[in-house]
């Protein structure tokens, strides 16, 4: 194992912690948004309300996070691709 595969595999776990840690976090926000509606107000207008907002700040969070990454791991995935067919092609011709 070189270097180079164990900063990749280093940045991929760094990648998928943050984005553990970020679930965390929003689900948190949502509970004490959550807590602070009922206790503010408890009517069925402001719990759709709050429905509604959880859908934006899902959306929010996933075009934030998701959107980025997809690019990301393509073209990680096409240097992968890359760096094989190069060693395949050395150690064909060697």
């Amino acid at each position: 194992m070189n270097i180079l595969e164990i900063l990749s595999i280093t940045r991929d776990l760094m990648l998928i912690l943050m984005g553990v840690f970020a679930i965390l976090i929003l689900f948190l926000v949502i509970r004490v948004l959550l807590k602070l509606n009922r206790v503010l107000d408890g009517s069925i207008g402001s719990i759709k309300r709050s429905s509604k907002n959880f859908e934006v700040i899902l959306k929010l969070i996933l075009d934030a996070l998701v959107k980025p990454l997809i690019p990301t791991f393509t073209f990680y995935s096409g240097v992968k691709a890359f760096y094989r067919a190069i060693n395949k092609y050395l150690n064909r011709n060697s």
